[in-house]
């Protein structure tokens, strides 16, 4: 868990790092593509961060399906919620993945 919120502070602080290089025009344009930024409005990042981005969100859903597995695997009320809950992580991971 330290390691995924270590890597997560690397992301952030090289991401805006590497916008405010981009911007003051400071990269070249092969750099900035994959350390500033695309240019694009929602996946502003630059290509390198968001291939990081995308690793630590399949750590982060290791993570939490290895919390999770347990509570699936029991036959009860909640192992249904649980399941939704796995689903919904994985979504997320895909959504972004996809982006």
């Amino acid at each position: 868990m330290n390691f995924l919120f270590v890597c997560l502070l690397i992301i952030v602080v090289g991401a805006f790092t590497g916008q405010w290089f981009a911007v003051m025009q400071k990269m070249g344009l092969a750099s900035n593509f994959w350390f500033g930024h695309q240019g694009w409005e929602y996946v502003d990042i630059g290509r390198f961060w968001q291939a990081f981005l995308f690793v630590g969100l399949i750590v982060w859903l290791l993570l939490v399906g290895r919390a999770l597995w347990p509570a699936i695997q029991r036959k009860d009320d909640m192992s249904s919620i649980v399941f939704l809950l796995f689903l919904s992580t994985i979504a997320i991971g895909l959504f972004y993945g996809r982006a």
